[in-house]
């Protein structure tokens, strides 16, 4: 069990640490941003604590296609099934999206009764409720393209090898783009609503279509296997064939 390689250590390593690095800055960018929210106006945040909830079991099931995406391609790539591992990150790659939006409207439909479940005792002022209503509808209407980037980073990119690319288009959106348009918006007194929508949507366009457009140019496919590695150039010489 401890008898290690360390051609594989090398090779764990150099997969594991971009992982690694992009969770703990993404952890450190979700801190950042929640900081700027709540020194605009602690009422309106608590409208953003109770959408946190709703997004987090909505997410869990994102996270479920997520780990399966990861299995599935990841075993194809890595036993040399290139083309298999292509067409099952794709079906991934639309169906995720496609989910998305049946989450989204669903939370949209169910705002009334998701909000009136927090304010249950009647305790939430009538700001942070009101402020719940439009996040959740922002949220609603941002939801698939959140979850592209999501399934083609986690799901795609880290099972075919190429954790680095990953966390450069994660970590980048986030720290280089949202965080510094959020702060600027807050710092700019813009509504808290537009605050709140520049932080998605300045992450995730732009983050949706550098990831897009790496899938189709397939430099996410790295395989760490001996046979994936020898699958990946009988795909690339069959394709040069052609």
């Amino acid at each position: 069990m401890f008898c290690i390689p360390k051609s594989e250590c090398r090779a764990f390593f150099k997969r594991s640490a971009p992982a690694a690095f992009n969770e703990i800055l993404w952890g450190a960018g979700t801190l950042v941003i929640n900081l700027i929210y709540s020194n605009i106006s602690a009422e309106m945040f608590g409208g953003v604590t109770i959408l946190r909830s709703v997004e987090n079991i909505a997410f869990a099931f994102i996270q479920g296609l997520g780990a399966a995406c990861c299995v599935l391609v990841g075993k194809t790539v890595g036993s040399g099934q290139i083309r298999e591992a292509i067409r099952d990150a794709r079906r991934f790659g639309i169906l995720v999206p496609l989910f998305s939006v049946v989450l989204g409207v669903s939370v949209i439909l169910a705002r009334p009764l998701l909000i009136a479940l927090f304010n249950f005792s009647g305790t939430l002022s009538e700001l942070t409720l009101e402020t719940a209503y439009g996040v959740l509808l922002i949220y609603g209407l941002e939801i698939a393209m959140r979850n592209i980037p999501y399934i083609q980073v986690v799901g795609i990119y880290r099972s075919g090898g190429d954790t680095f690319t990953a966390a450069i288009f994660d970590i980048g959106c986030l720290w280089l783009l949202s965080i510094p348009a959020t702060a600027l918006a807050a710092y700019l007194g813009a509504p808290f609503l537009l605050v709140f929508a520049i932080t998605y949507m300045v992450e995730d366009w732009p983050k949706c279509v550098c990831c897009l457009i790496h899938f189709r140019k397939g430099g996410w496919i790295k395989p760490v296997t001996e046979e994936g590695r020898a699958g990946l150039e009988a795909y690339r010489a069959e394709l040069a064939a052609k």
